[in-house]
């Protein structure tokens, strides 16, 4: 009894190992179309979708010191394209440059963003803990610095999760965009 039973259960393996071998991934067979089916035949070459080119480009990082009492600049090697332009800065931003630069983003991730008319929408999202007034002033400071290094931006607009919010820790108003001016007010 033992005995059949064993066989019985190395049969059953053997099949499924067997079973499992002709049904590798990757190799799915093809059906022939019926005979009522049309198949329409294209001579069109296909066409490779255009390449992304991405630029290398010098760019300056806003930081603060280790003490979080004023801002410093770094300089930071970046390649991006012109779709990931500002979420590779700000990812740049989020990292720590060095001993003597310190980022206040690091908890921070930007959802998204996009440059229309010369305003950059940045959608955030970061930790809800309070930070005092003057960090979340070196916060602002440090990000619109970097952001405004770049011509085309003349106004950044800070959302977020997608909602305009009246401040990003409960100090400094970010309901409306900023310019270039309202740095000296910060």
């Amino acid at each position: 009894m033992k005995r059949s039973a064993y066989s019985l259960f190395s049969l059953v393996v053997f099949i499924t190992l067997l079973s499992g071998c002709s049904s590798q991934p990757g190799t799915e067979h093809a059906v022939a179309p019926k005979d009522t089916e049309k198949v329409e035949e294209t001579n069109q070459p296909v066409q490779p979708s255009p390449a992304i080119e991405e630029e290398k480009a010098q760019v300056q990082l806003f930081m603060t010191d280790e003490m979080a009492l004023e801002v410093v600049e770094t300089q930071a090697e970046l390649s991006y394209s012109s779709e990931t332009k500002y979420e590779t800065l700000f990812q740049a931003l989020s990292i720590p440059q060095g001993d003597h630069a310190v980022t206040l983003w690091e908890d921070w991730s930007l959802i998204d963003s996009s440059l229309v008319d010369g305003v950059l929408t940045l959608n955030l999202d970061g930790p809800e803990e309070a930070v005092g007034s003057s960090i979340e002033r070196l916060m602002l400071l440090t990000l619109l610095k970097t952001m405004f290094q770049f011509s085309e931006v003349e106004q950044v607009q800070l959302f977020i999760n997608g909602e305009k919010k009246q401040t990003l820790s409960g100090h400094m108003d970010i309901h409306d965009p900023f310019k270039k001016q309202d740095l000296a007010d910060l």
